[in-house]
């Protein structure tokens, strides 16, 4: 004869308040009985977040015909795209006689008196 025993359905939810950039990580939910039977299941969390800028980029005062550069890093979740801007329009990477983009620096040779770089991440794809 077959019967259905009593089968015990047991559910714990876990709840973190607060997720942090910290609390992002591997978690495993695991189960057993007095069988012994350990089974388990594991769940990635990634808590995403705003991009920032570290460090803070600083002004600077350079010579005509100068070489300097400035180096930006950004932060986020998901990765953060960075954009370079010269008096608010868009900085022509493709110029190499000009500029140059190493690893998230940008070199630029001075060659007027007033200038003005400005930056922009957004949470996106990063910068190849």
């Amino acid at each position: 004869s077959t019967g259905v025993g009593n089968v015990s359905n047991v559910s714990v939810e876990l709840m973190v308040r607060g997720a942090m950039r910290g609390d992002t990580g591997i978690y495993r939910c695991s189960a057993n009985n007095v069988l012994n039977n350990d089974t388990d299941v594991t769940i990635i969390i990634t808590i995403q977040f705003a991009p920032a800028i570290s460090p803070e980029v600083m002004d600077e005062t350079q010579n005509e015909g100068d070489t300097t550069s400035f180096t930006c890093q950004a932060t986020g979740e998901p990765d953060s795209t960075i954009s370079w801007y010269f008096n608010d329009a868009p900085v022509n990477v493709t110029d190499t006689t000009k500029y140059t983009i190493v690893d998230l620096v940008v070199s630029v040779t001075f060659t007027g008196a007033s200038l003005k770089y400005q930056l922009m991440v957004e949470s996106g794809s990063p910068v190849a």
